[in-house]
């Protein structure tokens, strides 16, 4: 870590170490004060970022992700406020009392599986042969991408 130690003209006390050393060195300069670097250091590189996890293993055969497949976000047909948001293979499940719930996403043909973490059975959804979609909370139509 860098330190900044700042000085007074007068005194050449040290009155503090600033985790913001450009602003407290131009306050310091315009005080006619003087400044002493110690320590100084090249500046780190940024941490390397990790790299990308694997695709989730399906939780059953004959599954493939939603990714790519099931985008965008659904919206009841009849008025009422519960939507579901499909992302890369993640689904943002938003029913009035409980608020939004985060899932995985699985597909076949003609269902769609909503795994809940800590839940065991999945949220079935089937696709209607019109593109809307069957939950247990009535017909969801899409609404955008």
């Amino acid at each position: 870590m860098n330190a900044l130690f700042l000085t007074t003209s007068v005194t050449g006390g040290i009155i503090g170490c600033m985790s913001q050393p450009v602003r407290s060195l131009i306050t310091l300069l315009a005080l006619g004060g003087s400044v002493m670097i110690a320590n100084a250091q090249a500046p780190k590189a940024a941490p390397k970022a990790a790299p990308a996890a694997a695709p989730a293993k399906p939780p059953k055969p004959g599954l493939a992700s939603c990714a790519g497949k099931i985008e965008g976000r659904y919206a009841a047909s009849n008025g009422l406020p519960y939507t579901i948001e499909f992302r890369s293979g993640k689904a943002s499940v938003n029913v009035p009392v409980m608020g939004a719930q985060e899932t995985t996403c699985w597909t076949t043909a003609k269902k769609i599986y909503l795994y809940i973490p800590n839940d065991a059975d999945p949220m079935e959804i089937d696709i209607n042969d019109d593109g809307t979609l069957q939950t247990p909370f009535g017909e969801l139509k899409k609404k955008g991408s």
